[in-house]
C-alpha cells in the first residue's frame, strides 16, 4: 500500500476538492433543512437555531465518516473548524430561501 506523503494530502488541488465536496454537502443540507423548517413552520431565532444545529450534525457526521477507519480526519482536512465554517454563510444564505419559500408556501398561501 502506498504511502501518502504531507504534501500529497494538502495540495491546492486536494484542498480544493475536498473544500468543493464539503460545500455541495452543506448546500444539499441546507436546501433540504430550509424546507424542513418552512413546512414545519419555524420563524425566528427558532429557524436559525434549526441551521446552527443542522451545522453542527453535518460537520460532526463529515468527521465521524472521514475519520471512521483508523480515526484520522486530518489526512482530509487542516483542522476541524474547516469542516464546520467553510461555506457556512453560503448555506445559511440557500437555507433562508428555502425556508421562506415553503413557509409561506405551506402557512400563508394554503
Amino acid at each position: 500500500m502506498a504511502q501518502t506523503s504531507v504534501a500529497d494530502v494538502f495540495s491546492p488541488e486536494k484542498m480544493a476538492e475536498v473544500s468543493r465536496i464539503v460545500n455541495s454537502c452543506r448546500t444539499i443540507v441546507s436546501t433540504f433543512g430550509g424546507m424542513t423548517a418552512g413546512i414545519l413552520g419555524l420563524y425566528g431565532f427558532t429557524g436559525i437555531f434549526f441551521y446552527v444545529i443542522l451545522t453542527i450534525v453535518l460537520g460532526a457526521m463529515i468527521l465521524f465518516l472521514k475519520s471512521s477507519p483508523k480515526g484520522q480526519w486530518t489526512t482530509h482536512f487542516r483542522h476541524w473548524s474547516d469542516v464546520m465554517t467553510d461555506g457556512m454563510f453560503t448555506g445559511l444564505f440557500t437555507f433562508i430561501m428555502f425556508w421562506t419559500l415553503l413557509y409561506d408556501i405551506v402557512h400563508i398561501y394554503v
